[in-house]
């Protein structure tokens, strides 16, 4: 911790637990932030996922389609 003091003395900080543990404020707002990227992911990778399954079936049900026609 000693080495952490030295390299914040210079910025003003006179510890670690800045970085460690930031103003309940700030926590709050990373929480948020995280929380809300974490939302979009998920939305994004299921919209992915549903898509790339949803067209594969179109597309098997398609193909098979064609080749009940072809074998008529």
């Amino acid at each position: 911790m000693s080495d952490c003091n030295n390299v914040f003395e210079a910025a003003g900080f006179t510890s670690c637990d800045f970085l460690l543990y930031p103003v309940p404020e700030l926590r709050k707002s990373y929480m948020f932030l995280g929380v809300k990227i974490w939302k979009a992911a998920g939305l994004l990778t299921y919209n992915v996922f549903y898509t790339i399954f949803y067209y594969s079936k179109v597309i098997r049900n398609q193909s098979l389609l064609s080749l009940l026609l072809l074998l008529r």
